[in-house]
């Protein structure tokens, strides 16, 4: 198989495993397994899984001083943050919905890198971001008027934090390997949660066989794998276009809300989910294009 195919694919893989974070987040809601709970077995389980092939290829490297803590503040105050809140916000819109509105981070994203990393912004990137954020709105304004907006406003939060999470990763990528930093990320937004668990007597351990299910499911398929497959595919065909690949996360996130969970999105926020989509998969393409040539070989 050819490298750019087998990498499509991987990204493609990657894609669907991380649209499953929203299904597990509600399973666990249906199965009564607390959320903190489920997110500290979620990454306690995934560790393992991540540093296995690092330790394997002899590639683990262990950070210290000021990268170590740069780590642990994005994966306690990052990745631990964006995922409690999107969890939390998809337990009340429901997956699809949450998992669309997620998705305007890379537009955040570009705005963030702009204004702190001086990277440059071309007139297609203002107009895909515009067109994401009016995307967004139509999302908003198509809802029903049963759903909770608190919910819509916590998955937003949630891109928000996500994107500063990204933004500030990119400032110790250029010491450190998107992986490795990984690597350190997971454990410290698993042993937040297990630490809050442990302050507030509020520790859950799965009891039946469904909760053990999504407990290991949300490990294994929306975290272990995707981030395996997801760094397997930078590496045939690059970041950019890895990126591009994989802006269709949220549409496989409501696919399998409508089949596995019977949710059903509005005419109107389906049009705004579309711009959402078009408007970042432009900011990614634009990326990619502007990135160097040979950015697939790193």
């Amino acid at each position: 198989m050819q490298p750019a195919t087998r990498g499509v694919l991987l990204a493609l893989i990657s894609a669907l495993g991380f649209s499953t974070l929203a299904i597990f987040g509600r399973f666990a809601d249906l199965v009564g397994m607390s959320l903190p709970s489920l997110l500290a077995f979620r990454f306690g389980l995934a560790t393992p899984l991540v540093w296995a092939p690092l330790v394997y290829h002899g590639r683990f490297q262990r950070l210290t001083g000021r990268d170590l803590g740069i780590a642990v503040f994005l994966g306690a105050g990052g990745y631990a943050a964006m995922s409690f809140l999107f969890l939390s916000g998809v337990n009340i819109v429901g997956a699809g919905l949450g998992g669309i509105l997620l998705y305007v981070y890379p537009a955040i994203v570009v705005l963030l890198a702009a204004v702190f990393l001086d990277e440059p912004i071309t007139k297609l990137i203002v107009a895909a971001v515009t067109l994401a954020i009016f995307g967004v709105g139509l999302v908003v304004t198509g809802q029903p008027a049963h759903v909770d907006f608190i919910g819509i406003v916590t998955v937003l939060l949630a891109a928000v934090v996500y994107s500063g999470y990204i933004t500030l990763s990119g400032t110790i990528l250029e010491r450190v390997s998107a992986m490795v930093l990984t690597a350190h990320v997971i454990p410290a937004a698993g042993l937040t949660f297990l630490a809050h668990g442990l302050l507030t007597g509020s520790t859950q351990v799965p009891a039946t066989p469904e909760q053990w299910g999504v407990a290991v499911g949300i490990a294994v398929f929306a975290t272990a794998i995707p981030i395996l497959t997801f760094f397997a595919a930078v590496t045939d065909i690059g970041a950019s276009r890895t990126s591009v690949v994989s802006t269709l996360e949220p549409v496989f996130t409501v696919i399998l809300g409508v089949i596995l969970l019977g949710e059903s999105l509005s005419t109107l926020s389906i049009i705004g989910g579309g711009a959402v989509l078009l408007g970042v998969f432009l900011v990614q393409y634009e990326r990619a294009r502007v990135a160097e040539p040979d950015e697939s070989a790193r």
